[in-house]
């Protein structure tokens, strides 16, 4: 994720669903982990960012996303999810909020770090710029597929991931998909919702991939314009 892009109408969409995914699943998890995979920000926006109202968030959710924008932006202010008022509250964990993903050896330290943690009764988000590794590039924009693998290998059963997506111009979500699909580690149990060109996909294992399927059922009936899949990778 880029700095930049904070308090806009990505952030309305991601903050909610997490904050309804963390409280509203049965049982509910302890705590958001979350991953920034942080990356430098661009020199120039071209296309500006979308107002964070452009979502149909809830207005408590929306008033902590705009508080996002505050400079100097950081994302500790993102800790404040977990106990925003009148809303059911939660711990927050942000993993290591002012290092960048870096390349090579820093990467594959990231990671180790990361999984040296407890990990229990989370629900782990991963914020890469555009998501998955596509067929081209596996850069730092992306979570790569063997990374996946081990922090499947690395999660508890009673935790989920969740992994940003963004979807490409030209490209449907069925190709999409299907090249996630192809790069997971066999018998992951994923869950996917998306709205235009962002999308989330959660992946667990075991009785978690019911609590995930259940809660992601009830936020999308709240909101009209998303849509789900669900899959089991082979």
């Amino acid at each position: 994720m880029k700095l930049q892009f904070l308090g806009d109408s990505r952030d309305s969409f991601k903050w909610d669903l997490l904050h309804h995914m963390v409280t509203q699943a049965e049982p509910s998890f302890d705590r958001l982990l979350f991953v920034p995979m942080l990356t430098a920000d661009d020199p120039e926006l071209p296309h500006g960012t979308t107002p964070a109202g452009r979502f149909s968030c809830r207005p408590k959710i929306l008033n902590f996303v705009e508080s996002l924008r505050t400079q100097p932006r950081g994302l500790e202010r993102v800790a404040r999810l977990g106990s925003i008022n009148e809303l059911p509250q939660f711990k927050v964990e942000i993993f290591q909020p002012s290092r960048e993903l870096g390349f090579g050896w820093l990467r594959v330290q990231y990671w180790r770090e990361f999984v040296s943690l407890p990990l229990a009764d989370a629900l782990i988000f991963l914020d890469p710029d555009n998501g998955f590794e596509s067929a081209k590039t596996a850069g730092e924009q992306h979570v790569r597929f063997g990374e996946i693998e081990l922090l499947l290998q690395s999660v508890p059963d009673s935790s989920a991931i969740c992994v940003f997506q963004y979807r490409p111009q030209g490209q449907p979500w069925e190709r999409v998909f299907a090249r996630i699909e192809t790069g997971l580690p066999a018998g992951a149990v994923v869950h996917s919702i998306h709205d235009g060109q962002l999308g989330f996909v959660f992946l667990s294992c075991g009785p978690t991939g019911y609590r995930v399927e259940s809660a992601l059922a009830a936020y999308a009936a709240g909101h009209c314009s998303l849509r789900r899949r669900s899959w089991r990778a082979v």
